[in-house]
């Protein structure tokens, strides 16, 4: 299920595309800063294609908040990240409760 079409990163809205053709064999996905457009290729595996997502994500933030890094370290970020977040619902949960009841933040 692919239910985004637009993310909020650093205040600006971004579009999400999916299922675009890779520019080269090694390509997953592509951010672009001019467009404010995060595409992610087709023919990936469910985690391969998050993890791709997330990718992207990362490389928004980086370029809103001026923080970029060089892709081979982005890489390796994103996938500790991703595993990180997919290994431990309890913190996403925890990460956007909403005061001290425990509620979830939609």
């Amino acid at each position: 299920m692919r239910p985004l079409t637009s993310l909020r990163i650093a205040g600006k809205r971004h579009a999400v595309m999916w299922d675009v053709k890779p520019a080269s064999e090694n390509e997953y996905g592509e951010y672009c800063p001019v467009t404010l457009q995060i595409r992610v290729c087709s023919g990936l595996a469910p985690d391969e294609e998050r993890e791709t997502l997330l990718h992207e994500v990362l490389h928004a933030v980086a370029a809103q908040t001026d923080t970029d890094m060089p892709e081979a370290k982005h890489g390796r970020f994103s996938v500790g990240l991703f595993e990180a977040l997919k290994n431990n619902p309890k913190l996403v949960s925890y990460l956007f409760e909403d005061g001290e009841d425990g509620t979830i933040v939609d």
